[in-house]
């Protein structure tokens, strides 16, 4: 083998050897995630609830407003198929 074709190979494979440490990387930070995934599920959990909480609020400002009887306010808040 010629010194071209020797140094072909080598930028050649320059490429590989990235893409090879980028997949890594994926997989050692998929596997951190996977080993904290009680605090992670908790942050998700936390988020739900917030947005949650954010959404009925929303609703309760929106409606406030009709002046409607207690229980059909309550029933609009508590009815998520919307058939209230």
């Amino acid at each position: 083998m010629t010194g071209f074709e020797i140094v072909g190979i080598v930028l050649g494979s320059i490429p590989l050897l990235v893409s090879a440490l980028e997949q890594y990387s994926d997989g050692v930070s998929t596997i951190k995630n996977m080993k904290n995934y009680e605090s992670i599920f908790e942050n998700l959990h936390t988020s739900f609830v917030t947005g949650l909480s954010i959404y009925r609020h929303s609703c309760e400002e929106l409606l406030s407003p009709l002046m409607l009887p207690d229980n059909k306010f309550h029933e609009l808040l508590e009815n998520s198929e919307g058939n209230a």
